[in-house]
């Protein structure tokens, strides 16, 4: 990236109405959520679009390397969209001079209230700034179709239109123009959709240029099964994802098989880039991959399995049944693989590939519907994927998967705080519990029904489900990523770093782990180990919040403030809604003697919440007063929300040694003790 260049933002608003498209017509509504997908996609990918795939702020962000391939791409997503079911919203596109870094310059109050205005109106909307800055190069250009309406934004809204080279509200020829130097240009667009699409491109688009040498050490028997191509008339892709998620799933459970995750493989979704690259990235020497074409009761399934390496074909086949007879299909693929790879499949794993879990198509159906949902990780989603499981348990009651999944979906909605926290968890656990009870191999059902005991603090129940949870699918990446937290919680560092360092190897595009595990790495005294994993994903995960955020808790272990406040100021910019970056920001401001800054923070911090608790402990532990530090730990623990794990905190384990916080931890050791005891 240039040390300066013109930015320009381009935030594609929600769809107007459809919420209530969604309410009335849910089926049709996913249809011509797949098709407008398709758009955004096409769009991206034929104007040489990069996404920033692990960008995690508002929308997504998308590089370009000139304002002209910008333009062109927000016109045709707007001409084309209209196509969709005359589908309508906002395009803004603003830009901004940076010095330093696009997530450093981006105004985000500025384009919150930009968007706030646009909000229910139709068009392509330019800030005047924009448009002072590249009006000759971008309206001059007669290969670009300027949608009919497209406006300025400089307090008003004045419509823009194309005349001869000129905009008639700002008459800017382009021989009196400086055209701006393109290798000074980078051109970022940041997509600002409903909160259901956000995650819907992010899951789906190319992922980012890495450094060559960051590919993973490949493993002998190691495979990557790529998304499925969806080759049925009608916008179905939830059933191609599904399939090929079900054969990964089969995969997964062989013992001597790494299997990356769909997490990262999904990365690879529409991307154009060779298999062997594909495959040195992802640290594996194998590569699925498949189409699926859906017609009415029929299915037609192809597959093939490639030795990356050798670049040679080791099997291939096709498979055009009815649609009933899609599980048998999965189950020969995943055997056949299996074969190819002189994998054993164990009489009891081979009972798990044959088992037809359910009879009712369309329940299975409506199950990855609901899974797809679960995916967005959005409330909107997330309610939605709840109604379409419990469709599917309509049809089939004894549906283990529907029950696992649903279970699933509420453990989120309580995790983000989409519903009562207390209300959600006992739905969930319900539901886990009786997926066990219909499928005593459901991994999904003991992976949830263990972060459930987690979050209650019930160790030892949280431990065995993690067990048999990674016993059955030993590759379950999230599974092996949430028991190393547990660990972690635990103190058993060594064993932590250990499962959340198979969590990155099963998983290598995914920020969450990726952060997650350095974090733990830190608190296990692995400063070295830490600063490596970090490091790695430099070219990956830049644009992730967590990512500045563990830098910048590593900083805070070297006692670099400056530094480590930077790094929070980054990870807050990137996601602005998170407390404990917020709180992680203030105890620097702290420690770098913002007394000012401090004390304005801890007079917002006023409610008797876990949250303003929280917060000023960890403004007083900055300001180095620790009495006020230890008198609002101990109101934490009042309301049960402190365990004996805070005296490893990287900002509260220097109190070790003061009275009162000694006694407060005894007084927690004593509680647990008597925990375990009834346990």
């Amino acid at each position: 990236m240039p040390d300066r260049g013109i930015y320009i933002a381009m935030l594609i608003g929600d769809i107007i109405n459809f919420p209530r498209l969604m309410e009335n017509d849910t089926e049709r509504s996913l249809r011509i959520l797949a098709n407008y997908t398709q758009v955004l996609d096409k769009s991206i990918l034929d104007t040489h679009g990069q996404l920033a795939s692990d960008y995690f702020g508002s929308g997504s962000l998308v590089w370009f390397n000139d304002p002209i391939a910008a333009a062109r791409c927000a016109f045709r997503i707007q001409n084309k969209s209209a196509l969709v079911q005359d589908l309508k919203m906002p395009i803004l596109l603003m830009s901004s001079e940076a010095t330093k870094n696009i997530k450093d310059q981006l105004d985000f109050s500025l384009i919150s209230k930009n968007v706030d205005s646009i909000r229910n109106k139709s068009g392509v909307f330019i800030t005047r700034d924009l448009q002072q800055s590249i009006s000759s190069e971008l309206y001059s250009f007669s290969n670009i179709d300027l949608p009919k309406s497209t406006y300025l934004i400089s307090g008003d809204l004045v419509e823009v239109t194309k005349q001869s080279g000129t905009n008639k509200h700002n008459h800017v020829s382009r021989e009196k123009r400086k055209k701006p130097n393109p290798n000074f240009i980078k051109v970022a667009i940041v997509t600002l959709i409903s909160a259901l699409m956000i995650l819907l491109i992010v899951n789906g688009l190319i992922p980012k240029n890495k450094d060559p040498s960051a590919g993973l050490a490949l493993v002998d028997k190691s495979i990557a099964v790529l998304p499925f191509t969806d080759l049925s008339t009608g916008p179905t892709n939830y059933f191609a994802d599904g399939v090929m998620e079900d054969i990964l799933t089969n995969l997964a459970k062989l013992k001597d098989l790494k299997v990356i995750s769909r997490t990262s493989s999904m990365k690879y979704k529409f991307t154009n880039k060779p298999i062997g690259e594909i495959a040195q990235e992802l640290g594996v020497n194998y590569i699925l991959e498949g189409s699926v074409r859906q017609s009415g009761d029929k299915v037609k399934i192809t597959a093939q399995l490639i030795n990356a390496l050798q670049d040679q074909h080791v099997w291939a086949n096709s498979y055009e049944r009815g649609l009933e007879d899609i599980f048998e299909i999965q189950s020969e693929v995943s055997q056949k693989i299996a074969e190819a790879l002189n994998q054993r499949i164990s009489p009891n794993l081979l009972s798990v590939f044959d088992h037809r879990p359910t009879q009712q198509i369309e329940s299975y159906n409506a199950l990855l519907e609901g899974r797809y949902l679960i995916s967005l990780r959005t409330k909107d989603a997330l309610q939605e994927s709840l109604t379409r499981l419990e469709y599917a348990l309509e049809l089939d009651q004894e549906y283990a998967d529907a029950y696992a999944e649903k279970a699933h979906a509420l453990m989120l909605m309580s995790n983000f705080n989409f519903m009562n926290a207390a209300e959600s968890s006992k739905r969930a656990e319900l539901n886990a519990l009786q997926a066990i009870q219909l499928d005593q191999s459901n991994d999904v059902a003991y992976a949830v029904l263990a972060n459930l005991y987690a979050d209650q603090y019930k160790w030892d129940q949280a431990e065995a489900s993690f067990k048999i949870a990674l016993e059955l699918n030993p590759n379950n990446a999230i599974g092996n990523y949430w028991y190393s937290l547990l660990l972690r919680d635990l103190e058993r560092y060594d064993e932590a770093i250990q499962f959340g360092t198979k969590a990155t190897e099963l998983d290598p595009l995914y920020p969450v782990i990726h952060s997650g595990h350095a974090l733990t790495c830190l608190l296990g005294g692995r400063s070295d180990l830490a600063k490596s994993v970090l490091e790695k994903g430099k070219h990956m995960f830049d644009d992730f919040f967590s990512y500045h955020w563990v830098w910048g808790y590593y900083y805070l272990t070297t006692e670099e403030y400056e530094k480590a406040q930077d790094e929070f100021l980054l990870a807050d910019r990137l996601n602005p809604d998170l407390h404990s970056v917020k709180r992680s920001l203030v105890y620097c401001w702290g420690k770098l003697g913002k007394v000012n800054q401090v004390n304005e923070y801890i007079m917002t911090q006023h409610s008797n919440t876990k949250e303003d608790y929280l917060g000023r402990a960890n403004a007083y532990a900055g300001l180095g007063n620790d009495n006020d530090c230890v008198k609002y730990l101990h109101k934490l623990w009042d309301i049960g929300e402190l365990t004996s794990n805070i005296k490893s905190s990287i900002k509260f384990k220097h109190l070790i040694g003061h009275a009162e916080f000694d006694s407060l931890l005894h007084e927690i050791e004593i509680e647990d003790g008597k925990k375990d005891q009834k346990n």
